[in-house]
């Protein structure tokens, strides 16, 4: 199966589903949230998805990064139909790590703010940012992945699944 027809059809959803932070705790916060990948494979709409989750937080000394970040969640399968799937890996389609963990930030926050040229709301405070971003539940946005392939994640099929 070839990967690059479905690369240019895929839109990933966000759906912000639970707060964090709200515990008192001022030196960290965490969003959870749907991913959903649609696939358009010749006129058959495919879905899949997962739950993520990415807390950010404050360590008590910042010797080597002014933030500790936990990201939790799994590759999204999509059913393609006669035994293929095809994944969204954890892994950004740039081949990074952080790709893939930063899009609740890219997506609903400051990062994406700056990216795009805007004035930051929370002075580069991201801990404050995620809370803020968690808290917004129910609010959605939309990748088409061949226009930002920047913030999707890596998409793979197997000849053999197993």
């Amino acid at each position: 199966m070839k990967l690059w027809p479905y690369l240019l059809v895929i839109i990933a959803s966000l759906f912000l589903m639970a707060c964090g932070g709200g515990n008192g705790e001022s030196s960290s916060a965490e969003a959870r949230y749907r991913i959903t990948v649609t696939v358009d494979d010749n006129g058959v709409t495919r879905t899949g998805s997962s739950v993520w989750s990415w807390k950010l937080s404050k360590p008590t000394l910042a010797l080597a990064a002014p933030y500790d970040g936990a990201f939790h969640g799994e590759a999204v399968m999509v059913d393609m139909g006669d035994g293929q799937m095809l994944f969204a890996l954890v892994t950004g389609a740039d081949g990074s790590p952080g790709t893939v963990r930063l899009i609740p930030e890219r997506l609903f926050g400051d990062l994406g703010r700056g990216m795009a040229g805007e004035r930051k709301r929370f002075k580069n405070d991201r801990v404050a940012d995620m809370r803020d971003i968690a808290s917004r539940i129910g609010e959605q946005r939309q990748i088409d992945c061949a226009a930002k392939i920047n913030n999707c994640p890596m998409l793979v099929t197997f000849g053999d699944i197993d």
